[in-house]
């Protein structure tokens, strides 16, 4: 039997024998393959083909049964570290343990390892070792990863495949009389029947305790806006997803009072250029995350005929596209900006008067301008519902709204011209603070990022306004993002 796909998450399952009476763990022996794409994770290459894993896989099926809510909603890591691939997190957790009291590092350890059980399929085979294979969401796609191998595939796909393989392992127990076989297919049959009140905390990632300060005495299905029969994260959840970690219960209460009295609006404008925006095309083969910011900058800028010589004007840029604009009166400095699009609210951004970067007129604009790359180009993959710019959103799609919020308010081939040629490197620097009514920072990257070489007077006056200055290497300048 085969499941999944091809490019993507797959098994082949061959039982050992016909099936029939027996204990769960009699018929479920047989072999499995798993595979990512084309590689082969469980199971070894013979000389012609290859032959899958031999164990009693009524184990992962008792394993998926338990930990199925997880694997359909949970999308950060306990300790909020959120590494490129999940096989790194426990070692950046130990490195993060070093500093912390005993009785902290106990406590992260004992979470850590309740995520890995979850996440990591291989936790399911006791007394088997085999190679790691972590399913983690992401919005509406699902990492599928390994030690020397990795790909996002679609949630729905990920857990469709899943489904149809716990499914065959669960029909195998049908004619099985033996209490564990009643058990397993019980559980299994039952995976998906939690309350709200047990799937809102895997889905924002906060302790119930948390929760519950925040809904306060009202039903968890209400204040979540959970539907009967909820299979989806809404974007309240998704939205205290990111804000819990560092902001207090009673901020995300008010963040999330706030995106309550967003309405729903439409934006065929936005979604016209959603479609149109060759966004594979572009991100294929980028370098970076940055690199794909600015391509995407690029494109868009061309695509609403940006002036090239003036600042934007990115407010009413956002507005013509049907994205709402308020303010979100909370005092959280570190964050900037919450935005929503989903089914019930927005599109809209909520700019948070005491953020660090929004608080100022330029900072302003940079931040709705971050916001037009997610509601360009993730609304259908990281970022379906909503995004905290301070918070726990996924990286890379940060880090290429970033790039495409500085490309699209002043293009670094603008920044570089005016700056290499310049006698004085400050009244450069002023004009286009004025010109493009960006921060000095902005300036200071645009041009560095550039591949025009600057002058070191020039590169030595720039380092001063940037906050990394680590990450500005005068002698050896190259783009840095």
């Amino acid at each position: 039997m085969n499941f999944g796909s091809a490019g993507g998450l797959s098994f082949r399952l061959a039982w050992s024998s016909a099936g029939g009476s027996g204990t769960a763990a009699e018929v479920t022996t047989g072999r499995l393959e798993a595979r990512i794409g084309s590689r082969l994770v469980w199971g070894h290459a013979t000389a012609e083909s290859s032959e899958g894993f031999s164990w009693s896989w009524v184990e992962l099926l008792e394993h998926l049964a338990q930990h199925w809510s997880y694997l359909q909603f949970e999308e950060l890591d306990p300790l909020r570290i959120q590494p490129a691939e999940p096989s790194r997190l426990r070692a950046l957790a130990v490195e993060r343990w070093e500093d912390l009291p005993q009785k902290v590092r106990d406590r992260e350890e004992e979470s850590l390892w309740a995520f890995e059980e979850s996440h990591n399929l291989a936790f399911a085979l006791h007394g088997a070792s085999l190679p790691p294979l972590w399913v983690l969401r992401s919005g509406v796609t699902m990492l599928v990863s390994s030690t020397e191998c990795s790909v996002r595939e679609s949630a729905a796909s990920v857990l469709e495949t899943l489904e149809a393989l716990g499914q065959a392992v669960a029909s195998r127990l049908g004619d099985c009389g033996d209490p564990r076989s009643k058990a397993a297919r019980s559980a299994w049959m039952q995976r998906s029947r939690r309350s709200p009140a047990e799937l809102v905390p895997i889905a924002t990632g906060l302790p119930p305790e948390d929760v519950t300060r925040i809904q306060g005495e009202q039903d968890a299905a209400a204040y979540w806006e959970l539907s009967a029969d909820w299979v989806e994260t809404t974007e309240l959840m998704a939205v205290a997803r990111m804000l819990g970690g560092s902001l207090s219960t009673g901020v995300v209460r008010q963040v999330l009072q706030r995106v309550r009295l967003v309405g729903r609006s439409t934006s065929a404008k936005l979604d016209r250029l959603t479609a149109e925006c060759p966004a594979e095309e572009l991100l294929k083969g980028a370098a970076s995350d940055w690199e794909q910011g600015y391509r995407l900058a690029s494109w868009f800028r061309g695509k609403v005929k940006a002036p090239d010589r003036r600042a934007v004007p990115i407010e009413a840029l956002l507005k013509s596209l049907g994205v709402q604009i308020a303010e979100l009166p909370v005092t959280a400095p570190d964050l900037d900006a919450v935005a929503c699009w989903g089914p019930r609210h927005g599109p809209a951004v909520l700019i948070n008067l005491s953020g660090r970067l929004a608080r100022t007129p330029n900072g302003r604009r940079t931040t709705l301008a971050h916001e037009i790359c997610h509601l360009l180009v993730d609304r259908a993959g990281a970022l379906p519902l909503a995004e905290a710019l301070g918070g726990d959103a996924p990286r890379p799609p940060e880090r290429r709204a970033n790039a495409f919020a500085a490309e699209m308010l002043l293009p670094r081939a603008a920044a570089a011209s005016a700056l290499a040629a310049a006698q004085d490197p400050r009244k450069a620097t002023d004009m286009l603070i004025r010109r493009y009514q960006v921060s000095g920072e902005v300036v200071a990257w645009q041009a560095y990022n550039s591949q025009v070489t600057l002058p070191p007077s020039t590169l030595r006056y720039l380092r001063r306004l940037v906050r990394e200055k680590s990450r500005f290497v005068i002698d050896r300048h190259r783009p840095q993002g």
